[in-house]
């Protein structure tokens, strides 16, 4: 792995799509309490990532997405929901998909590894 970074302000808001400075102050003050470092990929690690990529891709085992799998999409966001009315509890609105201690991409760019797992 190369370096540790964090999440500016500014890179937060570039990944949304609008300037920084009009960034709710209450998205800020969260931004500014949460551990948003990680580490960048080095070349290495990155042409890993995309080889496993591509052999999972060629091995058939993915389903193809588009309107047909809609349903899915709401059914599995709906539990979500329902689980975080149960409870109150944030982390139940995180997807099951999603994995802690995995690499991501950031931004479609670079490939990271965050430092924190409720990046």
């Amino acid at each position: 792995m190369n370096y540790t970074e964090s999440l500016t302000l500014k890179l937060f808001a570039e990944l949304l799509g609008i300037d920084s400075k009009d960034l709710p102050e209450s998205c800020i003050d969260f931004i500014e309490k949460k551990d948003f470092r990680f580490n960048i990929a080095n070349n290495a690690e990155r042409e890993n990532l995309i080889l496993k990529a591509l052999k999972k891709i060629d091995s058939g085992e993915l389903s193809t997405s588009g309107k047909h799998k809609k349903y899915v999409w709401q059914k599995g966001w709906k539990e979500n929901l329902d689980e975080f009315h149960e409870s109150g509890n944030l982390s139940d609105l995180i997807p099951n998909f999603v994995r802690n201690n995995q690499p991501v991409r950031l931004g479609g760019k670079d490939y990271i590894y965050p430092r924190s797992e409720n990046f």
